[in-house]
């Protein structure tokens, strides 16, 4: 007898199952890391900065760390994988954090102010700081170095180290060769930290009532400028309690203590 007519002589009955998995995906955000101190923290700023904008919009990110960024859309951390299994690179996944989290209360008048802060930062706080990763050789070979390549083998480590380096040297490089060849970058650093020092005096976040992207990027540079554990001259202006900058050690603390102890 045929086996398939052999079979449909017997009925056959299906029962609900007594528990269903949740079939929603998990959104999982990819991001170097752990921290300095083994902290929850990335020490990457453009990894950590998607890590405090996904805390900040309340959604349940899962994250995972790496320094394997092969899987990522444009072969660099941070990268989200969403809801529908789609891999989404730094600019991408922030655009989909913010979209479901913009802050429509904002005005125009604090548009403009949050916009010239971004710049600001953008243009010298974050070159500075990679200056100080990067360019001095002691904190490289000492710090940056061995977070990034944690887990590579030897020699292979030195030249994802090395293209590491020259990628974030020439940015900045590009970006303001003047300051670069001047060494004014670490200066012009300096003053942003007191302007930003004098806004958020009597605010609690840079971006409003509530957390947005700019207080994503600043408290994950000051993050990592307070956790370094190298040598850097914006560290010393933030951790002196006579300097006017000591506001930014308060935001960074409550900042931190709300979203990520």
């Amino acid at each position: 007898m045929n086996m398939l007519k052999f079979l449909d002589r017997f009925p056959i009955y299906t029962f609900e199952p007594l528990y269903k998995p949740n079939e929603e995906s998990r959104e999982t955000l990819y991001v170097y890391g752990p921290g300095y101190k083994n902290e929850p923290a990335s020490f990457d700023i453009q990894c950590l900065q998607l890590q405090a904008l996904a805390l900040f919009s309340g959604k349940n990110y899962y994250i995972k760390y790496s320094n394997k960024p092969e899987a990522s859309p444009n072969g660099k951390l941070p990268f989200l994988i969403n809801s529908q299994e789609v891999a989404l690179d730094f600019d991408l996944a922030t655009r989909d954090i913010l979209e479901d989290n913009a802050n429509k209360n904002t005005g125009d008048k604090e548009v403009a102010t949050i916009e010239s802060l971004e710049s600001l930062v953008q243009n010298s706080l974050k070159p500075a700081l990679n200056l100080i990763l990067w360019a001095d050789d002691s904190n490289y070979e000492n710090y940056t170095l061995p977070k990034y390549t944690r887990d590579i083998q030897f020699p292979i480590n030195l030249i994802i180290g090395r293209q590491l380096k020259a990628e974030k040297l020439n940015k900045i490089y590009s970006s303001n060769p003047s300051a670069y060849k001047n060494n004014e970058l670490v200066d012009m650093a300096i003053e942003c930290l007191k302007n930003l020092s004098v806004f958020i005096k009597n605010k609690e976040y840079f971006s409003g009532s509530n957390p947005g992207l700019l207080d994503a990027m600043i408290f994950s540079i000051l993050h990592i400028i307070i956790n370094y554990p190298g040598e850097n001259a914006l560290k010393n202006m933030l951790v002196d309690k006579e300097s006017s900058c000591s506001v930014l050690l308060d935001y960074n603390k409550r900042v931190w203590d709300k979203y990520f102890s």
